[in-house]
């Protein structure tokens, strides 16, 4: 993985609670050898920062309009 990597990602689920806060579970492409989070660190307590931007796309991957 490089500094800035673009991947296009679906999103499985969601959730918000007390115990977990707010999280997310994206489905990355499985197109590569390795997985691109390899030994990277991982917990509440250890995990990599990581800032993300959202771009939501229609089924024919044309970007959704937001009026």
């Amino acid at each position: 993985m490089s500094d800035e990597d673009i991947y296009r990602v679906k999103l499985m689920r969601w959730g918000d609670s007390s115990a977990a806060g707010r999280t997310v579970t994206l489905k990355l492409p499985d197109d590569t050898d390795e997985h691109p989070f390899k030994n990277m660190p991982i917990g509440a307590k250890n995990g990599q920062l990581m800032e993300i931007s959202v771009r939501l796309l229609n089924e024919d991957g044309s970007p959704v309009t937001v009026r």
